[in-house]
């Protein structure tokens, strides 16, 4: 079977079996220097999403000092922190650069080992870096790990101010308090091309509070509290909490003040992170993957978000946004994630839950307008379901404008919030109510594209939208990939496919959502032939390409999409 799919320069062969992407289709059922190698296709050039951890060079003429560690080849006790004399443990290195300043910045290198011990306390001006070879101190966080790891006893770090934290792994992290692996503390820290794992945070104890929604202990991998982190190029992966927000991440600024929180997260990839993986009936685990909350800024774009889980009856599978927190969400990937109750891709709420106490007054829009733009939104579900994509609610300000949402049971779902829905293509269903308490403002829905039921439940402000698009044909399947044809690299959690005979164009496919079976995944990179997928699916044997949702040039709304439709999805590409 042969045919050539529109819009994209892609010659299908017998091995792949093609579904078709109509506008109502419904599901079926690295770190480092990750894709880097060939899938046998010669010298095909690769193409991948800059996403997750990178091996990056470290400029050392920057530095007034720099410190070597080696836990194979190096003494602390002999040792003088030189190339040929390492140190031998990240702790005393760290004891050595009390007189690191502005004008005396440290850089200290860690070989390739698993460093255990107390909790790692980073210090202001001096930057870790990881993953390089004792010998010829060579750098490739892939093939050299360095391990920070807390042996399910302790938190592994805490950070500092201007100070960094690039190419390690760190697992393992425990603590009865915020931030399994990582607690950043009304701190400037940049945390890049990192592997965060099994980490988690305990339950308070004791844990029993009269009213639902108080905060437990957030942030399974990273607790940001108060602070201004870079947050970049990390790989999140089977992070918890007990109970608490932020499966993988969490920031926080309700007790600190109202400006100094404004994380930038961005290019990172999250998958299979859970809040509030253990019992949690007061609803206090919001946000699989991350959560903002509290008057919280910032960026959250271009990461990919994939089979995180908001546990128990909580909101937001994917991302959760609360208490007048209103940071730019842009340009990400959001898959497979699943809540216990609202939202299983992306929770918006403003006014934070009231018991019999006054409602907060809602901010002026210059402090809080959430924009959430250009998101690509596929196959979450949320516990009723009524909310699979979206969530807005609880007197939210701001835009939605470009995103694509689809897949999603119960789809997109708003109240009581002053809100502009502009240029969206909704796949499914959209309602707006406002039955219990006036909205600040007025809800607008223009030049959007909604293929399902459109429930206006109080007053909405509709024009131009378009309910009968038809979409480029430009999604696939592969049917009975054959077991050798499929390998799970576990270092860097991706899953090569091979298809023999395929010739995949040049950046085609990169970002695009991957069903494989029952399992949701993103493509991170492909050659001619080969794909490079986020997650372990070594027992799938049939994978679905989502389509791009672009709307064929001569169909109706195609004049409702974004002006540059080809270029959403793939801002990432390299």
């Amino acid at each position: 079977m042969t045919r050539q799919l529109a819009a994209w320069p892609f010659i299908p062969v017998v091995a792949l079996a093609f579904v078709s992407a109509g506008c109502t289709s419904s599901p079926s059922g690295s770190s480092s220097s990750a894709g880097s190698g060939r899938s046998g296709s010669g010298d095909a050039p690769l193409w991948r999403v800059d996403a997750g951890p990178r091996t990056e060079p470290v400029p050392l003429e920057v530095y007034q000092h720099v410190h070597y560690v080696s836990q194979a080849t190096g003494s602390d006790d002999r040792g003088d922190g030189s190339r040929t004399r390492p140190w031998q443990t990240l702790a005393h290195a760290l004891a050595q650069t009390r007189a690191a300043g502005p004008s005396e910045r440290h850089a200290v290198l860690v070989a390739a080992g698993t460093y255990r011990g107390a909790t790692f306390v980073m210090r202001p001006h001096v930057d870790l870096f990881g993953g390089f070879d004792a010998g010829r101190w060579r750098r490739d966080i892939a093939a050299h790990p360095t391990i920070l790891d807390g042996g399910e006893a302790r938190r592994v770090l805490v950070g500092a101010d201007r100070a960094t934290l690039d190419g390690f792994v760190v697992q393992n992290g425990a603590v009865r308090g915020h931030g399994g692996a990582l607690l950043l503390e009304r701190v400037a820290t940049t945390v890049t091309n990192n592997v965060f794992t099994r980490n988690r945070t305990l339950k308070p104890e004791p844990w029993a509070p009269a009213l639902m929604h108080e905060t437990a202990h957030d942030g399974g991998a990273i607790g940001c509290r108060g602070c201004s982190a870079r947050i970049e190029h990390n790989l999140f992966v089977d992070n918890r909490t007990e109970i608490g927000r932020g499966g993988a991440l969490a920031c926080d600024n309700e007790t600190a003040p109202r400006a100094s929180a404004a994380p930038r997260v961005r290019r990172n990839v999250f998958l299979r992170n859970v809040a509030s993986a253990g019992a949690d009936p007061m609803r206090s685990g919001d946000g699989g993957a991350l959560a903002f909350n509290g008057y919280c800024q910032g960026t959250i774009a271009d990461n990919i978000v994939i089979e995180n889980e908001a546990a128990s009856v909580n909101d937001g599978g994917g991302l959760f946004l609360s208490l007048w927190s209103a940071p730019i969400v842009a340009d990400n990937v959001i898959a497979g994630n699943t809540s216990g109750d609202d939202a299983g891709g992306i929770f918006v709420g403003g006014q934070k839950h009231h018991y019999g106490t006054p409602l907060d007054p809602v901010p002026p829009a210059g402090a809080f307008f959430v924009r959430v733009e250009r998101n690509v939104i596929v196959g979450n579900r949320n516990g009723s379901p009524t909310s699979g994509a979206l969530r807005a609610t609880m007197m939210t300000r701001g835009v939605f404008q470009e995103n694509v949402t689809a897949e999603n049971p119960g789809g997109v779902y708003a109240q009581r919030s002053e809100l502009l829905f502009l240029r969206n293509i909704f796949v499914g269903d959209a309602r707006y109510e406002d039955k219990r308490r006036e909205a600040p403002g007025p809800t607008v829905f223009r030049d959007n594209i909604i293929t399902g039921t459109r429930l206006w439940e109080a007053p909405v402000t509709e024009a131009g939208t378009c309910g009968t698009p038809s979409f480029v044909d430009d999604g696939f399947g592969i049917a009975a990939a054959a077991a050798e044809d499929i390998a799970f690299e576990p270092d860097r959690q991706l899953t090569r496919v091979r298809t023999p005979g395929a010739r995949y164009a040049p950046n085609a496919l990169l970002r695009r959502v991957v069903q494989a079976g029952d399992r949701w995944s993103v493509v991170y990179a492909h050659d001619a032939d080969t794909l490079w997928l986020w997650g372990d699916l070594r027992t799938a044997r049939t994978f679905v390409v989502k389509p791009s949702y672009r709307v064929d040039a001569g169909s109706p709304c195609v004049d409702r999409q974004a002006a540059d439709p080809a270029a959403r999805g793939t801002r990432g590409a390299s």
